[in-house]
């Protein structure tokens, strides 16, 4: 009898790829399950994009904008990687209240902007946490010691993103003063002069927050 000792984020991440899996099958019409593999990149990049980790499978960048966000921040935020390594850091840290800005030579179309935020997956703000916790939070029982899990200090909690349309209209696409997601897609569907994302305020309270993406895809 095969043994599977799978943690629940594993399982996590298989329920995904069926997921996309599906979409990949309607998309194309199949009539079979196996008849995806035909698809196999493509799947994942749809898997990629929304953030599932796939070790040494390298996301493809966006199209958009690639050499009109300034090059230090541009190095970081458009390199595909949206998550810390052990042998490197992709974070690029911005003062809460600092507007990152796409200045585009003339309008292009942006399907959607993808942002992905510091959500601490080592849990190293979680302070003096036993290592076990940190990395076992997925809990099948909840004991009367057992430790509270609060947001990330390192997550950004408020935040606004605008566009300059074509003709010079200034629009808010997406703002909350109460962000818990890591990863997020913003569809813009039209033609933009300026994308703009502007931090307020992470979760810890602290002067600057990290941000590993800011794309734009058409």
């Amino acid at each position: 009898m095969l043994k599977l000792n799978l943690k629940l984020g594993t399982c996590s991440v298989i329920g995904q790829a069926v997921g996309a899996a599906a979409y990949i099958a309607k998309k194309y019409d199949l009539k079979t399950p196996r008849e995806v593999g035909r698809y196999i990149e493509e799947l994942q990049q749809v898997l990629l994009i929304n953030d599932c980790f796939l070790p040494e499978i390298q996301r493809k960048t966006g199209g958009v904008g690639q050499n009109f966000l300034f090059p230090e921040a541009a190095r970081i935020l458009q390199n595909g990687k949206d998550r810390d390594f052990a042998d490197s850091k992709n974070k690029y840290f911005v003062k809460n209240g600092e507007t990152l800005t796409y200045k585009l030579p003339e309008p292009q179309y942006v399907r959607y902007v993808k942002i992905v935020f510091d959500s601490d997956l080592n849990r190293d703000s979680f302070g003096d946490m036993h290592e076990c916790e940190k990395q076992h939070t997925m809990r099948c029982n909840v004991l009367d010691d057992s430790p509270v899990m609060y947001m990330p200090g390192t997550l950004v909690k408020a935040f606004r993103a605008e566009i300059v349309t074509a003709t010079g209209g200034r629009e808010t696409l997406f703002s909350t003063t109460e962000n818990i997601k890591r990863n997020l897609l913003l569809f813009v569907e039209k033609e933009v002069k300026e994308v703009r994302l502007t931090v307020e305020k992470n979760w810890g309270n602290s002067d600057e927050s990290g941000i590993f993406t800011f794309e734009l895809f058409d």
